[in-house]
């Protein structure tokens, strides 16, 4: 449901590499049941090449997972949406 990463160091044509995550949080928001993630990719050193976090919905035995609307109907006001989260970052 959501995902950021960030890409940190190069990755090269050779290496072996191994995406990584563990669960920092379980809860419920508006109703739905999250699952909070660190998550990372590794290379065959241990070097952490791209570090990111995510949040995934999961449902229930007896519920589906319900996904929530976009914060915008049309591309041009998701991507104005987009822009003044950023800003609002910094």
């Amino acid at each position: 449901w959501k995902l950021t990463c960030q890409h940190r160091k190069f990755v090269y044509t050779g290496d072996t590499y191994w995406i990584k995550g563990k669960v920092t949080d379980k809860k419920q928001e508006a109703g739905r049941n999250e699952v909070h993630l660190n998550i990372w990719v590794e290379n065959q050193w241990g070097t952490i090449v791209s570090p990111g976090s995510a949040v995934v919905l999961l449902p229930t035995r007896d519920k589906a997972v319900e996904l929530p609307r976009p914060a915008q109907e049309d591309v041009d006001e998701m991507f104005a949406h987009e822009v003044e989260t950023m800003k609002a970052r910094d």
